[in-house]
């Protein structure tokens, strides 16, 4: 039998990005889905979140403030090796989109996206 912490860390999801006007909707769609939401304004607060809190997965913007995308998907690939990350931008240059695939990110997702979609990946990824 699964505990209470158990399910609430398979459907928890840390959510970076700067853009309140992507990250508020985002965060509702999920919510709205059933998972559990932490967000994070820049890449310095999603490690804080990621070292205090267990999460499914992480969905980071690649151009945040303090730390960015890369930086941030290094250090949380040396916390936890496993927890799927998916990489978001509304710009990747393709050497830049190889280097954030090697140092950990499962996928790349290019900005503007289809929310649903999102949500299926994440599904997909988590299994839920």
């Amino acid at each position: 039998m699964r505990s209470v912490n158990a399910v609430s860390e398979q459907k928890r999801i840390l959510l970076a990005d700067d853009e309140e006007n992507l990250a508020g909707p985002l965060r509702e769609e999920f919510l709205a889905a059933g998972y559990i939401v932490d967000v994070a304004c820049d890449g310095v607060e999603a490690v804080m979140k990621a070292a205090d809190n267990v999460y499914a997965i992480a969905l980071l913007d690649m151009a945040m403030p303090k730390l960015d995308g890369l930086h941030t998907i290094r250090i949380l690939r040396k916390m936890n090796k496993k927890m799927p990350i998916i990489a978001m931008s509304g710009s990747m240059h393709h050497e830049r989109l190889s280097e954030t695939i090697s140092a950990g990110a499962l996928m790349f997702v290019h900005k503007p996206f289809n929310t649903q979609w999102l949500l299926t990946q994440v599904k997909w990824v988590v299994g839920g």
